[in-house]
């Protein structure tokens, strides 16, 4: 099973080096890098960020699962990205995996495949190419944004609690951090009609929701950039209405 999203393309011997280190090595899926392509043609490799080489299930849980349940703030952190594999179908089809969705779903997949024990086969090239779409309905303003994040968390709960995975106690806490700030910066998105006003209470009623309100009195977020380091702060401080100005001048500035 691969995975193709519609901006984007394979290399063209993509599937092929895939295919072959699952066959010479019987890992259970295998994974590439992937190549930004940026509206300029601009390129950057982004390679997949475990070594070359045939990893076991243990190695699998640490550098594939954990970090995408509660290593979700910090510079570098795991990219849930469906597209970097291919899976084999047969593994999909006897554990009852399914697939839906159009957002935050390829964590999911990725997270309950190799929860059951999996060997990856990981080569070295970049073999994807993941064209920057500016247009992409991820950089637009998803209006039910916070439901779709809060069915994952809970799906992510279950899996832990159903294979006794072994997080750190305040990964819930981590990941919560991580989908505020993308709620925020959704706010800010193109697409909503809400006024400078209007936002700042958006923020508000985010700040507010149980899940977030507990992550921000119990969790201090650690390892951002500079920029989410600031949102951070003034978001954590309920300084809504300085943070809706700084992301309307870095918005104006940007167009």
């Amino acid at each position: 099973l691969a995975f193709l999203d519609a901006d984007d393309e394979f290399d063209p011997d993509m599937l092929q080096k895939l295919v072959d280190a699952i066959d010479g090595t019987g890992a259970d899926c295998a994974a590439c890098g992937h190549v930004r392509v940026y509206p300029d043609g601009r390129r950057e490799e982004a390679p997949f960020p475990m070594t070359p080489g045939l990893h076991g299930p243990e190695e699998v849980m640490s550098g594939v699962v954990l970090p995408l349940l509660g290593d979700r703030l910090r510079e570098g952190a795991f990219e849930g990205f469906v597209w970097r594999f291919l899976f084999r179908r047969e593994a999909a089809i006897c554990n009852k995996l399914s697939f839906s969705g159009a957002y935050l779903e390829d964590e999911l997949f990725i997270l309950e495949y190799f929860s059951h024990p999996a060997a990856l086969a990981v080569v070295p090239e970049c073999l994807y190419l993941y064209r920057q779409n500016p247009e992409s309905v991820t950089r637009r303003y998803l209006p039910g944004f916070t439901d779709t994040f809060f069915r994952s968390l809970e799906k992510k709960a279950e899996l832990v609690s159903r294979f006794s995975l072994p997080v750190d106690g305040l990964w819930r806490q981590n990941a919560c951090w991580a989908g505020m700030l993308i709620a925020v910066a959704n706010v800010f998105a193109p697409g909503n009609s809400a006024g400078f006003g209007g936002k700042a209470a958006q923020l508000r009623e985010l700040a507010g929701l149980p899940d977030f309100a507990d992550a921000i009195r119990s969790y201090v977020p650690e390892g951002m950039g500079r920029n989410k380091r600031v949102v951070a702060a003034l978001f954590s401080r309920k300084m809504y209405r300085l943070l809706a100005l700084l992301y309307t001048i870095k918005n104006r500035n940007r167009g």
